[in-house]
């Protein structure tokens, strides 16, 4: 799998939405595979279980300067922020894209620009619903990006996911 393959290069690893419960497993994974590595959380909101070693930012993912900012210097993002939840976003569908197709764009323009791997968190189907939709939508965004711009994609989709820190 290419998340894991060693390189030579020391550099900052970035984690979108890493106060989350996907995000707190994959730093604890990061930081124990790659310790020579900055390992760095940006999230809007501070983690509940914080993984030593790790660089926690607060970052909304919306921001585009602010993303630029934290992304100086990094070598790949895994981008899993996103405001997520089936029912609650048709309370805030305009919240809701802005966050999880805008975010995207900001991680994919970044990529275009420096030449960064990005690994993307997409969705096992797509229904009638406001996240759904969104997150389908950033997984097409990153499909024309790899076509059109070849940066280096990965696009995550998981199954029932449950474990430790949920």
């Amino acid at each position: 799998v290419t998340i894991w393959r060693v390189t030579n290069i020391v550099g900052k690893i970035v984690v979108t939405g890493g106060a989350g419960f996907i995000g707190t497993n994959l730093l604890h994974e990061l930081r124990r595979r790659y310790q020579d590595h900055q390992i760095v959380s940006l999230d809007i909101r501070k983690p509940a279980y914080p993984v030593l070693g790790v660089t926690y930012r607060v970052c909304d993912v919306r921001q585009r300067e602010a993303v630029i900012s934290e992304l100086s210097g990094c070598l790949k993002v895994f981008h899993l922020a996103a405001i997520i939840g089936t029912h609650e976003s048709f309370e805030s569908p305009h919240d809701v894209f802005d966050t999880n197709v805008g975010g995207s764009l900001n991680m994919l323009e970044y990529a275009r620009e420096h030449g960064i791997e990005v690994f993307l968190a997409g969705m096992p189907g797509v229904w009638n619903n406001p996240y759904s939709i969104s997150k389908d939508t950033a997984v097409r965004l990153a499909q024309m990006y790899f076509e059109t711009f070849g940066v280096h994609v990965c696009v995550l989709r998981w199954y029932s996911v449950y474990g430790r820190y949920q």
